[in-house]
């Protein structure tokens, strides 16, 4: 279970998120696979208490990440994002 207190608003008319997760499997830079979580409406303390599984050949996992994206949905725009990790492999080239 991931707990997130005190998102900040980004919401600039009414300052009411309602957040969501997005995860998207990639293979390299490529978007495989998505998975989003419900919406919580109104509430900038969310409690995210969602497990997510994608198939992936065990020869191709170390090609493979997450890129997981806190989202503000928008009833009449677009979605909004509000945080973002990448869930990957460090790389091996030395930089």
């Amino acid at each position: 279970m991931y707990k997130h207190f005190y998102l900040t608003s980004v919401s600039s008319t009414f300052q009411i998120n309602h957040p969501y997760v997005k995860v998207w499997l990639q293979f390299g830079e490529k978007r495989i696979e998505k998975r989003k979580t419900p919406i919580f409406n109104c509430t900038l303390n969310p409690v995210f208490n969602e497990s997510f599984s994608f198939n992936v050949p065990w020869e191709k996992i170390r090609e493979c990440s997450l890129d997981v994206m806190v989202m503000d949905f928008d009833n009449i725009g677009r979605n909004e994002l509000i945080g973002r990790i990448l869930l990957a492999e460090p790389c091996n080239c030395g930089c």
